[in-house]
């Protein structure tokens, strides 16, 4: 995943997974653990913070030419955020670890804010002047695209200083993000047209939530649901063979991944033998 020396110098801070780089790169860089108050303990599972402005224009440079050249010979991003912001090194850890631990209805939440597959959801998840609160003193939050070669953005004009309050349906979302990227992995994987957008995946979302209305309750079932109203439409559920097969899933004879999958399986080896006839006669 490659990003120019120029994008690279205009950053101030880049985060850094030392669960998922290898050691001697994380070492290559000066950097700080962020850890949550309720994580005291767990350094060596947390993002690091490395402030660039702070390293002169050369070292800078030649460090990220290791970086990269790990990064190119494993297919992946060694940072996993790279950030814009005026504020102090000090103060950029104390808004990201702050960030990490959310307090919704009185209880924390945890909000892997350096993982890019949280990104992906946030952005339909949130409103505007709430990404203003989640990112505060930070202007430019760039993150790398999971399973492509690009970088995107979240951004924002002022540093809001209110806290980050979600409705139920906001936090029924954050709780399902898990979910929606499972359901756009397997797209990926099957060579599916359908692009992943943010309203794709509100899309998705919004059928799991249909899913579990209609009494579906695995991931498994949900996740497939919602797959295939992304990959056919969201009435393919209201056919009479699939209403049959929701049904049984319900009533815990089946799952409804599996009846379909039985079902459509047995329709393509009836469909292959008359094919086989007709060649025969």
């Amino acid at each position: 995943m490659e990003f120019s020396h120029r994008f690279f110098m205009s950053q101030d801070f880049a985060l850094i997974n030392p669960m998922q780089i290898d050691a001697d790169i994380v070492a290559l860089w000066p950097s700080e653990p962020i850890v949550p108050d309720a994580l005291k303990g767990q350094e060596k599972h947390m993002p690091r913070l490395i402030a660039l402005a702070e390293l002169d224009e050369d070292d800078r440079l030649y460090r990220l030419d290791q970086t990269m050249n790990y990064g190119s010979a494993r297919n992946k991003a060694p940072f996993c955020g790279l950030l814009r912001s005026q504020a102090s090194p000090s103060r950029v850890a104390r808004h990201v670890q702050s960030a990490m631990v959310q307090k919704i209805g009185g209880e924390a939440m945890w909000l892997r804010v350096h993982d890019p597959r949280v990104w992906l959801n946030l952005r339909w998840i949130l409103q505007p002047l709430q990404i203003d609160v989640l990112l505060g003193p930070i202007s430019h939050w760039s993150w790398p695209v999971p399973g492509s070669e690009r970088w995107t953005a979240s951004t924002s004009e002022r540093a809001a200083a209110q806290r980050l309050d979600l409705d139920i349906e906001q936090m029924r979302a954050l709780s399902m993000t898990g979910s929606v990227n499972r359901v756009f992995a397997r797209l990926a994987r099957d060579g599916s047209p359908v692009q992943d957008t943010d309203a794709s995946r509100r899309t998705a979302f919004n059928e799991m939530m249909r899913a579990q209305a209609l009494g579906l309750s695995t991931d498994e079932d949900v996740e497939f649901f919602a797959f295939l109203s992304l990959v056919r439409s969201p009435q393919v559920h209201d056919q009479p063979a699939e209403r049959r097969m929701i049904d049984l899933a319900v009533a815990g004879e089946c799952g409804y991944l599996s009846a379909w999958m039985d079902e459509y399986s047995q329709s393509m080896e009836l469909n292959a033998e008359e094919l086989d006839e007709r060649g025969n006669n």
